[in-house]
C-alpha cells in the first residue's frame, strides 16, 4: 500500500500567533475531508510553542522547530525536504479560507495541468478587494501584484492564466518541479523579504515548466504578518532589487500597464511632506504609511520639502525616492529651504512650497501629512471620498495634539469666531507661551473656541479650523497661500481662516482613525480607549492595527 501523501502544507509562524490559530482553525474545518493531507506547522523561533505543539494535536498535523528565526525560504526548504508529498503547498499563518473545497480545486487544477511547477490562488484583502491575482512586471522589472485592489466580481480575476509569477502566501508546488530545478535560490539567511518566490516561479519557467493562477482556490491575507517586526522598513524591502533584476533582466518579460492597474479613475494627488529636522525612524514609518496607500500609486506625485536636514538623512530621503520612484506618478524633493529660527516658519514655508508644486503639476487634490502623524491605509480614499460627496473644498480629520499642560492629548478642532484679518493682525505681533487654561481662554488669540460639541465621531461642516497634519485640499482651494510670516504658534489656524474667508467650505471626519507621534515614541490619540489615561497612550511598538482592535474596529 503507498502511504504517500497528495499535498503537504507547509506553515512557518513566528510572531503572528493569533493570526496562526484562525488560520489552522479555518483550515481543519475546509480540508477535513479532503483525502491524503499533512500539515507541517514550522515555529520558527517563535515564543508560543507550546501553544502550536496543542494546535498540532490531530495525526494530520506535525510540529517542526527552528531554534532561529529563517529566512523564507531556508524554512520552507528545510520543512519541504522533510515531506516526499506529491505537491507541497506554501501558505502563511496570516491567511484564512473562507469556502470548502479550495484545495480540492487547487489540486484538481494542478492535476489539469502537469506542466505547471507552481500555482497560486486569488487572495483576498479583508475587506473584500484583491491583494493577488497573479504578479507582473513594470518596464523598470519590478514585480507587482495584477488587479491590486480590483473589486472581487471583476471578471478579468476569474480568469485562470499563465503568469510569470504568483505569490507564496498560498502556492502549490509540484515537488517533481521543485525538485528538478533545484529548490529555492537562498539570498540569505535573516527573515527579510527577498523576492524568493518570484526567483523560483522564474527558476521552474526558465526549466519549461508553466506557472498558473487559479482563481477558484481563494482565501483571505492579511499580508507581511508572519515575520513580525523582521521587515523594518521599506529600503529593507528591497535590499536585494538589484541583485534579483540582474539576475533576470533577460528572462523577464514587461506587462503592460493595464494588467497591473484595478480598473479605476483616481484624481491625481499630491502628497506633501513638510520634513523639518525628522529622525530616520519619522522617516521609516512614513515611508510605509505611502506604500500602504497602494491602490492609488500610479495616481500619486509624492513631494518632500526638507530643511534643517543633515546630509545623511536627504541621502536616505533620496534612496528610497529613486527605489519607489517607478511606482508613483512621480516623487519630488526639495531641499532648497532657507534656515528660519523659528521651526513653524520652516514648516510654514516648506507648505508653501509644496502648494506651489501641486499647482505646477495641476492635481485634483493636495494631500497634506505631518511627518509625525500616522493613519490608516483607507486614510486617502476616505478623505477623497468624504470631499467628493459632501462637495467639499478641504476635508480634514483632526489629528490628536499635545501641550505638556494638558491632561489627555485633545484634537486640534477649532470654531472661528472673529474674521481672519483681525486674526492674522493680531497674529503679527510677539510668539505668546501659553499654557493649555490659558489657550482655551484665548481662543486662539480671541478668534477661536475649541469645538468640542464637534467631537463625536461623525462628520461635520465646519467654520474653523483643525491641524494642517491630515488636510485634502482641492484645487479651488490650492489659491488660499501659507504664509511664512503668520506663524506665530497658531499657524495652522491662519491658513484655515484665510480659506474660510474666501468662501471655502470645510469638513471634518472625527471618527478617522489617526495617530500623533511624538519624538519619545509616544502614540497620542483622542479616543476614550481604556488605556488613554494619561498622556503616555501607546508606545510606539503599537501598531496602527492594534489601536484600531482597541476601539473595535475589527
Amino acid at each position: 500500500m503507498n502511504d504517500r501523501k497528495k499535498v503537504s502544507i507547509i506553515i512557518v509562524t513566528h510572531s503572528a500567533k493569533e493570526h496562526l490559530i484562525n488560520c489552522l482553525a479555518t483550515l481543519k474545518s475546509t480540508t477535513a475531508t479532503t483525502p491524503g493531507v499533512e500539515v507541517v506547522v514550522v515555529d520558527n523561533a517563535s515564543d508560543y510553542g507550546e501553544l502550536i505543539k496543542k494546535l498540532c494535536y490531530d495525526n494530520k498535523y506535525r510540529y517542526v522547530r527552528n531554534e532561529k528565526n529563517l529566512s523564507f525560504s531556508y524554512a520552507n526548504a528545510k520543512a519541504i525536504a522533510e515531506t516526499d508529498s506529491e505537491y507541497v503547498l506554501l501558505l502563511n499563518d496570516d491567511t484564512t479560507a473562507p469556502h470548502d473545497f479550495w484545495l480540492e480545486k487547487l489540486l484538481d487544477f494542478a492535476d489539469a495541468h502537469p506542466k505547471a511547477a507552481v500555482v497560486g490562488t486569488r487572495l483576498l484583502f479583508p475587506n473584500g478587494t484583491i491583494q493577488h491575482c497573479g504578479i507582473v512586471f513594470n518596464q523598470y522589472l519590478q514585480p507587482f501584484h495584477r488587479f491590486l485592489n480590483a473589486d472581487i466580481h471583476d471578471p478579468r480575476t476569474a480568469e485562470a492564466r499563465q503568469c510569470q509569477a504568483v505569490t507564496f502566501a498560498c502556492a502549490l508546488i509540484r515537488r517533481e518541479a521543485y525538485d528538478k530545478v533545484g529548490g529555492f535560490t537562498h539570498l540569505g539567511e535573516e527573515p527579510a523579504y527577498h523576492y524568493e518566490d518570484v526567483d523560483l516561479c522564474l527558476k521552474a519557467r526558465s526549466a519549461g515548466y508553466e506557472v498558473w493562477y487559479c482563481p477558484e482556490a481563494i482565501l483571505y491575507h492579511l499580508t507581511a504578518q508572519s515575520y513580525g517586526k523582521a521587515i523594518k522598513n521599506q529600503n529593507e524591502v528591497y535590499k536585494f532589487l538589484p541583485q534579483f533584476i540582474e539576475k533576470w533582466k533577460d528572462f523577464i518579460e514587461h506587462d503592460d500597464w493595464k494588467e497591473m492597474e484595478a480598473p479605476v479613475n483616481y484624481p491625481h494627488v499630491v502628497i506633501g511632506i513638510p520634513l523639518s529636522e525628522a529622525s530616520d525612524w519619522i522617516f521609516e514609518r512614513m515611508a510605509a504609511m505611502i506604500m500602504g496607500f497602494h491602490y492609488w500609486k500610479k495616481y500619486i506625485t509624492i513631494v518632500f520639502c526638507l530643511s534643517d536636514s543633515g546630509p545623511n538623512f536627504v541621502d536616505k530621503v533620496t534612496t528610497w525616492s529613486q527605489i519607489q520612484r517607478a511606482n508613483y506618478r512621480d516623487i519630488l524633493i526639495s531641499t532648497s529651504v532657507p534656515h528660519f529660527s523659528n521651526k513653524m516658519q520652516s514648516i510654514y514655508y516648506n507648505r508653501e512650497q509644496i502648494r506651489q508644486a501641486a499647482i505646477q503639476a495641476q492635481a485634483e487634490y493636495l494631500f497634506f501629512i505631518d511627518s509625525d502623524v500616522s493613519m490608516g491605509r483607507d486614510t486617502l480614499k476616505n478623505l477623497v471620498k468624504l470631499a467628493q460627496d459632501h462637495k467639499a473644498d478641504i476635508a480634514a480629520v483632526p489629528y490628536p495634539y499635545k501641550l505638556d499642560a494638558w491632561a489627555k492629548p485633545r484634537p486640534m478642532l477649532f470654531r472661528r469666531i472673529l474674521p481672519a484679518e483681525r486674526f492674522r493682525r493680531l497674529n503679527m505681533g510677539e510668539k505668546l507661551d501659553l499654557s493649555h487654561d490659558e489657550y482655551a481662554r484665548n481662543q486662539g488669540l480671541g478668534n477661536f473656541e475649541i469645538a468640542r460639541d464637534l467631537m463625536d465621531g461623525g462628520v461635520h461642516d465646519l467654520d474653523g479650523a483643525t491641524g494642517m497634519g491630515c488636510t485634502l485640499i482641492s484645487r479651488k482651494a490650492l489659491d488660499v497661500p501659507f504664509r511664512a510670516e503668520d506663524c506665530y504658534g497658531t499657524e495652522d489656524l491662519s491658513w484655515f481662516a484665510l480659506a474660510m474667508d474666501a468662501g471655502l467650505r470645510l469638513v471634518v471626519d472625527t471618527g478617522e482613525p489617526i495617530f500623533h507621534l511624538d519624538k519619545n515614541g509616544y502614540v497620542y490619540c483622542w479616543w476614550n480607549l481604556p488605556t488613554c489615561d494619561g498622556k503616555k497612550v501607546y508606545k510606539l511598538t503599537a501598531t496602527a492595527e492594534e489601536v484600531e482592535k482597541d476601539r473595535g474596529i475589527y
